[in-house]
């Protein structure tokens, strides 16, 4: 009977008291209010709180040093285990075959029972999201609906166009195709008409009292090898939005801005969060082509203190803005059963390249001898390797000595690798030394020069 409330918010019964043991009235929205606590201070459990609420409120907020000595969390629960435990919060994960009915996350007096958390995974068809050339728009239990992106073609076995069926356990899926090669960019999209078309690609202007809504080529539309596009379309002014990123100490930041005003700074959660997402943040800063998240592989400082404002946020595709609403998403977070902690938000580098080398060359003497070291940093997906730790195995590196003339020649020996150094140890006397590091035996990634008085001019 507490369910359904009137529109109007006007619950008259509602009595939120201003402040609470360690925390206070933060915002009330209709029949439902959220307390923020002090500093020193986090939330446990949900921090909304409807009319009728059973809760005591006064318990809501809880000492950040976690020292909650009543904690008690089993190791083992029914199908899963204990993953960690941050203060009086724990995380269990369920075993291979089952799945996490609600949050995974419980704290120490949380009155659900962990024995229920993990359940089996549903027996039957999985159908999944994208297939090639098109996406899923819904699905029931033995069933799912799919529709195919602009320039494809639906084939489907049966009578339903576009239907997935699960037929005793087995899918029947519906085919996107293209019907000739290239993209069939259409003559109009929402709100604009294409000023051209060819082959190659088409372009697109807005109608009167409409805003553009770009791809990463602006108005220009993106045909990829799948066939399927990346397509600008015009909203209405009064519908038009911008959205801004920043990173603070690698952390996202979104603003969005409408007619109506801003939301204000607001950081992402994990949840559903993928690389292709970090891609399209790095698109719309000019940072890098692509992005990769690094929450748990760098050592970040604290996260921002702006609230969490989005969740399951992804792309579909590496190319595309935010503003590509087919292809990608972002839930606004209200918290609830999913709740995202202070550690859930996401933090990403940007890169261009998957893997980046860089080298540096040293030339010392060794007796009569010439000891030649060429050091080695290594990028993936722009986060710097421990050398240390790398063994190598199919990069080479190639010692030549720079004379007068500033001409080459191939210093000769053998070459050790030992934690991220390439040593050569030569009887021949050197002065100025290049150093190159080779790939898979024949591709340049690397060069240095070890730029020494002694060295030719370039």
């Amino acid at each position: 009977d507490d369910l359904c409330m009137p529109n109007d918010g006007g619950d008259h019964d509602c009595d939120f008291p201003k402040e609470i043991k360690h925390g206070y009235l933060a915002e009330v929205k209709g029949h439902m209010a959220r307390y923020q606590c002090h500093e020193g201070y986090h939330a446990h459990g949900r921090d909304w709180f409807s009319c009728h609420d059973e809760r005591n409120k006064d318990d809501l907020c809880m000492p950040n040093d976690g020292g909650d000595h009543d904690c008690d969390f089993p190791k083992e629960i029914k199908h899963g285990y204990l993953a960690e435990v941050k203060g009086h919060m724990a995380r269990y994960q369920c075993h291979e075959r089952y799945h996490a009915h609600g949050s995974d996350w419980f704290s120490c007096h949380d009155e659900r029972n962990k024995d229920d958390l993990c359940m089996p995974n549903k027996i039957g068809c999985e159908f999944p999201e994208f297939i090639e050339g098109g996406k899923i728009l819904r699905a029931g239990d033995d069933w799912a609906y799919y529709e195919c992106y602009e320039g494809f073609l639906i084939w489907t076995e049966g009578e339903k166009p576009g239907v997935a069926l699960c037929v005793n356990g087995t899918t029947r899926m519906p085919k996107c195709y293209k019907p000739k090669q290239g993209c069939a960019f259409p003559q109009r999209v929402p709100g604009g008409i294409a000023e051209r078309i060819s082959a190659e690609g088409a372009s697109y202007r807005c109608d009167g009292g409409h805003v553009l809504m770009p791809t990463i080529r602006g108005s220009e539309a993106v045909c990829r090898d799948d066939g399927s596009m990346a397509l600008p379309y015009c909203l209405p002014e009064e519908h038009a939005y911008s959205i801004d990123f920043k990173l603070e100490n690698n952390f996202i930041l979104i603003n969005v801005k409408t007619s109506e005003g801003e939301s204000g700074w607001k950081t992402v959660c994990d949840d559903g969060f993928n690389d292709f997402a970090a891609g399209a943040v790095c698109r719309h800063l000019k940072k890098g082509r692509h992005g990769t998240k690094v929450n748990n592989i760098m050592n970040l400082e604290s996260p921002p203190k702006q609230e969490i404002g989005y969740t399951r946020v992804s792309c579909h595709y590496d190319d595309t803005l935010f503003y590509d609403r087919r292809n990608c998403r972002a839930d606004e977070y209200h918290g609830g059963e999913q709740t995202c902690l202070d550690h859930e938000k996401v933090a990403i580098v940007c890169y261009n390249e998957p893997w980046q080398f860089s080298a540096n060359v040293k030339v010392d003497k060794a007796g009569k001898k010439t000891k030649l070291a060429c050091g080695l940093k290594v990028k993936k997906h722009g986060i710097d390797l421990d050398m240390k730790r790398v063994k190598n195995s199919v990069l080479q590196a190639h010692f030549f000595a720079i004379d007068e003339n500033n001409e080459e020649k191939r210093i000769d020996g053998k070459v050790r690798y030992k934690k991220g150094q390439f040593i050569l140890v030569s009887k021949m006397t050197v002065k100025c030394a290049v150093c190159k590091v080779v790939y898979n035996k024949d591709k340049v990634v690397a060069t240095s020069s070890s730029n020494g008085t002694e060295c030719p001019a370039a």
